[in-house]
């Protein structure tokens, strides 16, 4: 997400900049006409808007490099050179005063000024638009496994266990005896652990470990 937002934001600068930034001319250039006897080296030059042509003398006579228009002139000289910049399109008419004259009369020349081409600033090169930022990994955590309630053993659990310990076999009597002749009877298939006396014994060892509950529960209050 960070990736695309600094994407977006990069081309809208450059396109800011492209729409604020004004035009730049190419870097201005020399040209040179050499001033020989009689005669210029080039009778007609194109040059770009805010060039400079510079004539160079290399003959022996005497020559000069007036404008037809007096924009510019220079002195009769026989050695050195002469440099004008030429800012404004069009064409520009020159002559030597000593063997020619004005409109193309014998040792003169032309130069033709040209519009300079504009070059504008690229954008910046911005990554791929369809290259899709990988996805962040996150760590997914681990599945903690649910406590399970372990039930604590009550009263009625232990009492549970002594009443399954009590024994249920029946009392053995002297033979000959009143009961010796009850138990020739039959069975009538009663449980000891149903009688009064069982679950009286029960609610006792309740009791009992219930007091005993109680005593822990205050005593761990005060620790």
């Amino acid at each position: 997400m960070i990736r695309s937002i600094a994407l977006i934001m990069g081309i809208l600068a450059a396109s800011l900049l492209t729409l604020v930034l004004p035009e730049t001319a190419t870097d201005a250039a020399t040209q040179a006409v050499q001033v020989q006897d009689d005669q210029f080296s080039s009778d007609g030059i194109t040059i770009n808007a805010g060039d400079t042509v510079q004539w160079n003398w290399t003959g022996e006579n005497q020559h000069s490099v007036i404008s037809d228009t007096d924009l510019f002139a220079s002195s009769v000289q026989t050695a050195g050179s002469f440099s004008f910049q030429f800012n404004s399109t069009g064409t520009y008419a020159y002559f030597c005063s000593v063997h020619g004259g004005p409109g193309g009369a014998g040792m003169s020349g032309t130069v033709t000024v040209q519009a300079a081409p504009t070059s504008t600033p690229q954008p910046s090169a911005t990554p791929d638009e369809d290259e899709t930022p990988s996805p962040t990994r996150t760590a997914t955590p681990l599945a903690t496994p649910a406590p399970t309630d372990t039930p604590l053993a009550g009263p009625a659990a232990v009492a549970t266990s002594i009443l399954e310990t009590i024994p249920i076999s029946a009392p053995v009597d002297a033979p000959g005896s009143a009961a010796a002749g009850a138990s020739q009877l039959p069975s009538t298939g009663a449980d000891p652990r149903t009688s009064p006396g069982a679950w009286l014994l029960v609610a006792a060892l309740l009791g009992a470990t219930g007091a005993i509950a109680i005593t822990a529960a205050h005593a761990s209050r005060r620790v």
